[in-house]
């Protein structure tokens, strides 16, 4: 289960870095639930329609793939325009981790980034929390 809008998060679901992403994550409590965490790099790639490569940039927004008709049956999430970090770390350095930008989704680019776990700039960086089992 994903929040489906992170504007109702505290913060507007902005973290100052990756700590502060876990902690406002594993501390939610959001529509009667307490279980929320920060998800896996996979678990962010997976909400990707990959079924209609032109709108991979807009995750499940568009279920059918039209976007002047969204199929909005209930699964349907706002996009979240910025980096959203994810809780899987870099093997090679453990001050960082991965970060998945949803705009990079379409064309050539690498939707998968890696962040130095303390920052996120002034402007921050996303969570989205999940919960449910790996």
């Amino acid at each position: 289960m994903w929040v489906r809008d992170t504007s109702l998060l505290p913060a507007n679901g902005i973290a100052s870095n990756w700590q502060d992403a876990l902690t406002q994550s594993n501390d939610l409590n959001f529509c009667g639930y307490s279980d929320w965490r920060l998800p896996n790099i996979q678990e962010l790639l997976s909400m990707a329609n990959y079924g209609y490569p032109q709108y991979l940039g807009q995750w499940l927004l568009y279920g059918s793939g039209d976007s002047t008709t969204p199929a909005c049956d209930g699964a349907c999430f706002a996009l979240p325009s910025n980096t959203q970090w994810s809780s899987t770390t870099w093997h090679s350095d453990l001050n960082q981790a991965f970060t998945l930008h949803p705009q990079s989704l379409t064309g050539n680019q690498t939707p998968m980034q890696i962040q130095t776990k303390s920052g996120g700039g002034s402007s921050g960086i996303g969570y989205w929390p999940v919960r449910g089992g790996l």
